[in-house]
């Protein structure tokens, strides 16, 4: 199981992501197999040990169940972006659209929307990772919910 958690403090910098991105999160986070992953501005991408005593800025949280292949090949990602830089130039081009992402470094829900296609096996980057962590919410239950809407005829 894969668990995306979506954080909210009070903090400036917390109201001002979720005024930027006219959301209710500022953050988010992956747990997998007791550990969770995340892109932090200060340290960069980490990966620590849950301590669920230190949660309590989360909202809601999305568990997605998927094979052991599939968890597998999300925690080999996950796992090889621990070290990388945080992607500060990638937060602020939500404000100043001049700006682009840097290759090789991560924000929290650009690092969770790339784990996320990787779970789903869409290799491409045809698809949009610049997700702030409302649109990446707002993304992940819409394909939630439309999986559990199509019926196939067997």
């Amino acid at each position: 199981m894969i668990v995306y958690n979506f954080h909210a403090s009070n903090t400036i910098l917390s109201r001002a992501i979720r005024a930027c991105s006219d959301g209710k999160f500022s953050h988010v986070s992956i747990w997998v197999d007791g550990y969770i992953y995340e892109a932090h501005i200060k340290e960069g991408v980490r990966k620590y040990k849950a301590n669920w005593s230190d949660a309590d800025d989360i909202v809601e949280s999305i568990y997605i169940e998927f094979s052991k292949e599939d968890e597998k090949r999300v925690k080999k990602f996950l796992n090889a972006q621990v070290g990388k830089k945080y992607d500060l130039f990638g937060v602020l081009s939500f404000i100043w659209f001049f700006l682009r992402p840097k290759d090789g470094q991560w924000f929290c829900s650009e690092y969770a929307m790339v784990s996320y296609m990787k779970l789903l096996t869409i290799k491409s980057c045809n698809y949009d990772q610049k997700q702030s962590p409302f649109g990446f919410y707002l993304m992940i239950k819409t394909i939630q919910n439309a999986k559990n809407l199509y019926k196939p005829d067997l």
